[in-house]
């Protein structure tokens, strides 16, 4: 028996040193006790600072119950004064405005019709000769805009000669972009240009913050026209965005001038000799 046993405690000696970690992990487990120890003494020390910081007694907090309710004052600054909420209404109903007046004028001129003499002309040239005259058209109804708003409704605005720039820019854009719906799609165009205000009111940010809308909405904000217009129409009425009507006005022009190159490029005219030659909206024979 006690051959066995000393059998069985030897076995259980080489079991044991087997075991044991290396002297490496026993360095390691000999500075990971010191690294606590040092950090024992950092918490020991929070806590007696703490305990200095906390009052003596906590049955009766100084000060007033206002005092505490009201520890912080916030303060509000007004980075672009709007004087009431019709003129907040404005920049996104001037929109709306002048994309109806660019349909108006789009609708009235046929702008996929040229005179049979003509058809020999260069696309560049053929586009510039339909686009004079609605374009003329779209900066009188947008002067009359700018009238009604200024001296009727008496909307303020820091620099009128940005507001009135602004919205001439926007008013052919907004033709531009008729211009080439109507040529790349011909008479569906039109229905293209009357349903297109409804998406972008929806997503212009005008009525409301984008922020607020469907994430549809809040992806396709960036690429609609609305949505720049109504950031210059801001800039200029209110001083918003640091007066930067500028980069908005800039996105506006390069996508009327975009969409011009567009409808010169895409699309087919018509050629019709003079008799044929029909205005877009025609009036009875009773009527005329």
């Amino acid at each position: 028996k006690l051959a066995d046993g000393m059998g069985q405690l030897s076995e259980g000696v080489h079991l044991m040193a087997a075991r044991l970690p290396e002297d490496a992990r026993l360095d390691e487990f000999a500075a990971g006790g010191q690294t606590l120890k040092a950090g024992a003494a950092r918490l020991l020390s929070g806590i007696d600072l703490l305990d200095g910081a906390l009052p003596a007694s906590v049955a009766k907090l100084e000060g007033s119950a206002r005092g505490l309710a009201d520890s912080v004052e916030p303060q509000l600054e007004v980075q672009a004064p709007v004087a009431n909420n019709g003129s907040a209404f404005a920049p996104n109903m001037v929109s709306i405005a002048l994309w109806i007046g660019a349909v108006m004028a789009g609708s009235i001129f046929n702008l996929r019709l040229i005179h049979a003499e003509h058809a020999g002309e260069s696309n560049a040239a053929k586009t510039i000769g339909k686009f004079i005259v609605p374009a003329l058209v779209a900066l009188f109804q947008a002067s009359l805009t700018f009238a009604m708003r200024v001296f009727v409704l008496e909307v303020r605005a820091p620099s009128y000669a940005s507001f009135a720039l602004t919205m001439a820019m926007a008013s052919l854009a907004f033709l531009g972009m008729i211009f080439a719906l109507l040529r790349i799609f011909g008479e569906a165009g039109k229905l293209l240009a009357v349903l297109l205000p409804t998406l972008q009111l929806a997503a212009g940010g005008g009525i409301l913050p984008v922020e607020l809308s469907g994430g549809f909405f809040q992806t396709i904000h960036d690429w609609m026209p609305f949505s720049w217009v109504v950031k210059a129409f801001r800039a200029s009425l209110f001083g918003a965005y640091a007066n930067g009507w500028l980069q908005a006005w800039t996105v506006v022009v390069l996508a009327g001038g975009l969409c011009m190159l567009t409808a010169g490029l895409v699309g087919r005219w018509r050629a019709v000799p003079h008799h044929e030659y029909r205005p877009g909206i025609e009036t009875s024979e009773s009527g005329q």
